[in-house]
């Protein structure tokens, strides 16, 4: 169920920000924020195709997560080979742990490109 959760979030995510790239990037201007102080003021700036990359990265970091499930249980959790019973627990465990990073991984880009888009004028 988590992971059924955490994938419909990051897809979500991963639409929701490829349709505010689509929406807002002819309207941008050629400089955009690419980084934000503590404050949340704009302390770096750089050309708006910066904003594309945002997606892709988010594919790519879920890619790496979705690839983490794959490794043998005992490389990516705290399995005890004495114990093969709790196999099944241990990747469940794992399961839920790596889509629910997904599913974060994603709500954050959205709302980055969110504060960029905003942040350069658009709202």
């Amino acid at each position: 169920m988590i992971e059924r959760i955490g994938r419909a979030t990051w897809i979500a995510a991963l639409v929701a920000s490829v349709a505010l790239v689509l929406f807002a990037y002819a309207r941008l201007p050629s400089n955009i924020p690419t980084h934000f102080d503590i404050n949340f003021k704009p302390d770096n700036y750089g050309p708006k195709w910066t904003l594309l990359v945002l997606p892709l990265v988010q594919i790519a970091l879920s890619i790496g997560l979705s690839l983490t499930k794959r490794l043998p249980i005992t490389w990516n959790s705290m399995y005890d080979p004495n114990k093969p019973e709790e196999a099944p627990r241990i990747r469940a465990l794992t399961s839920a742990i790596v889509e629910s990073a997904t599913a974060l991984t994603g709500v954050v880009f959205l709302a980055i490109e969110i504060a960029i888009v905003r942040v350069a004028g658009l709202h």
